[in-house]
């Protein structure tokens, strides 16, 4: 388990037009993870799963290799989100509980 995104392909690409705006971007993903982190993952052959949760959005299993790396984060609650089913933080939070079978 690990608090930060550890693979890029679990970071967002938005269309970004400007310079500014680019380097804005770079900074941000800059702090939402390290693709160092998915790559030294990856060199144990005993990692079959990562968790994460720092995202603020609900993201479907990603996997890369043989590593399944799933999102645990509850979402945000935001106007016209999609991401919050639940009437409450613990009723969210119980909705994304996942269990895995080693």
């Amino acid at each position: 388990m690990t608090h930060f995104a550890p693979i890029r392909e679990a970071l967002l690409h938005p269309l970004i037009e400007s310079v500014r705006r680019q380097r804005m971007w770079e900074m941000t993903t800059a702090m939402l993870g390290s693709e160092y982190l998915g790559a030294l993952l990856a060199r144990f052959p005993e990692v079959k799963a990562v968790f994460y949760g720092h995202l603020h959005y609900v993201q479907p299993l990603i996997t890369v290799g043989n590593i399944e790396y799933r999102n645990q984060a509850v979402g945000v609650r935001r106007k016209n989100s999609e991401d919050w089913k639940g009437k409450s933080l613990l009723d969210q939070w119980i909705s994304h509980l996942y269990t895995k079978k080693f």
